[in-house]
């Protein structure tokens, strides 16, 4: 969306100022990939890229490192000392003057995700979900109409499972399930899904002996203190919760398969769920 911005935005200056070379720089490797790659892309994308592709030249986008970017600066906090003293802000890159030291940047540089048309089918993968060992296997989601039935039932069984681990007098024997215990009943999904779907990432997070993957990398993922894969954010400054900043990775066809049916069930502004616990979440 930022690229289709100054694509437009381009566009006006060019016809009013008549300014003939016009160069945009974007630290988004996707968005680069998109805009010069010809493979089939989903139709939100392929619509925005389309226009961008109309309004500019292809070879007028380049790469800028996202540690040169001056649109960073302010996104991820900074005090009024610092920004007075940036020269980042001010003068923008060291390299940019200097033709001859612009970063290069090629498509294979890259490696997309989830946006062309041979994704794999969604039914595939939610059979290859359907045959890990998980909660999944014990409470079965179809059997559930909204997701707060889910999660109380899935409390429930965790309770259960606590109590038989517990002395007697030890036990817990409330009538309802408290919203701790509803927490943990969401975040076991969560972790079930994470263990099943992200492998790779897990294993490398856990014991970085390997190269890191693709997923690593672009979404800077790392593990809380539940052992979770959550996504680096850069609104760590936000005067929002940690999950918020650092949301959960779920995949998409998890994702659709599990949240997917109770969305609306989501964004009812209910005691428990409100429509901004959607943001805990990124979907990739």
């Amino acid at each position: 969306m930022a690229a289709l911005i100054g694509a437009r935005l381009a566009d006006h200056v060019k016809s009013v100022l008549h300014i003939e070379d016009i160069t945009f720089w974007s630290d988004s490797q996707i968005v680069l990939q998109w805009l010069s790659t010809s493979k089939q892309l989903k139709r939100f994308i392929r619509n925005r890229v389309t226009e961008i592709r109309k309004l500019t030249n292809t070879q007028e986008w380049r790469y800028c490192p996202t540690k040169d970017n001056p649109a960073d600066l302010l996104t991820r906090g900074l005090s009024v000392s610092q920004f007075e003293k940036n020269t980042l802000w001010f003068n923008g890159p060291e390299w940019i003057t200097d033709i001859s030291k612009w970063p290069s940047w090629k498509p294979n540089d890259t490696t997309v995700l989830l946006t062309s048309t041979d994704i794999e089918d969604s039914s595939t993968a939610d059979n290859e979900i359907d045959n890990q060992q998980g909660i999944h296997q014990i409470v079965q989601i179809t059997r559930y109409s909204t997701l707060s039935k889910l999660l109380r039932i899935t409390a429930y069984l965790l309770r259960f499972i606590r109590n038989c681990r517990s002395p007697i007098l030890q036990r817990n024997k409330a009538k309802y399930v408290s919203r701790e215990e509803l927490q943990d009943a969401t975040e076991c999904w969560i972790l079930n899904c994470q263990r099943t779907s992200f492998k790779d990432e897990m294993l490398y997070l856990k014991l970085k002996d390997t190269k890191p993957t693709v997923l690593v990398r672009q979404l800077r993922l790392y593990l809380n203190n539940k052992d979770a894969i959550c996504c680096g954010g850069r609104i760590h400054n936000a005067p929002v919760c940690e999950n918020t900043k650092f949301p959960y990775l779920l995949p998409r066809n998890y994702a659709s398969s599990v949240w997917a049916p109770f969305k609306r069930n989501l964004l009812t502004k209910s005691k428990m769920y409100k429509k901004s616990d959607m943001t805990d979440i990124w979907i990739q």
